[in-house]
């Protein structure tokens, strides 16, 4: 276990679903400099690809566009450890939040970073964090450890107020 991890109860391991993308490969190499394990998945996303980026995750981060969210949520799903959680980095929340909690049955957390694919590095980096309905206080923390291991700032709302 690195030092990130042990200090931020961030994952031991996480899969990001769109690694390829812009945010979603800024925060693969964060993530790498952070010491953190992110196996990533990008198009085409196959059964083959998907198995082996979500491994034994403890989070799963989809990180595409609103536009197709719930089309690749509901690919990534049959590939999901059974105590994962599942996770996503869309501006808008409470579509994600119900596209998420409809096709899984474990814990959800929204995710929102207020910052582009680019960050000037000495800039504020707040997270905006929506725990679902099933997410304990552990699930969010998970997800919270993630992006504070990234030298985030997270911060709590709800999907209405956000």
């Amino acid at each position: 276990m690195s030092a990130a991890q042990k200090s931020s109860h961030a994952p031991v391991r996480t899969a990001l679903i769109g690694a390829g993308g812009r945010m979603g490969a800024m925060l693969c190499a964060r993530a790498a400099a952070a010491g953190l394990t992110v196996a990533g998945a990008d198009q085409p996303l196959t059964p083959a690809s998907l198995d082996a980026a979500c491994a034994q995750a403890e989070l799963v981060l989809i990180c595409v566009p609103a536009a197709v969210f719930e089309e690749v949520a509901r690919r990534v799903i049959p590939h999901l450890p059974p105590t994962a959680v599942l996770a996503d980095i869309t501006s808008v929340k409470e579509q994600p939040l119900r596209q998420m909690e409809k096709v899984w049955p474990g814990p959800v957390v929204g995710t929102h970073p207020l910052f582009g694919p680019r960050p000037d590095p000495e800039a504020d980096l707040p997270v905006a964090v929506i725990p679902g309905h099933k997410a304990t206080e552990e699930h969010v923390r998970l997800a919270e450890g993630f992006f504070t291991a990234l030298g985030c700032r997270t911060f709590r709302t709800t999907a209405e107020k956000h």
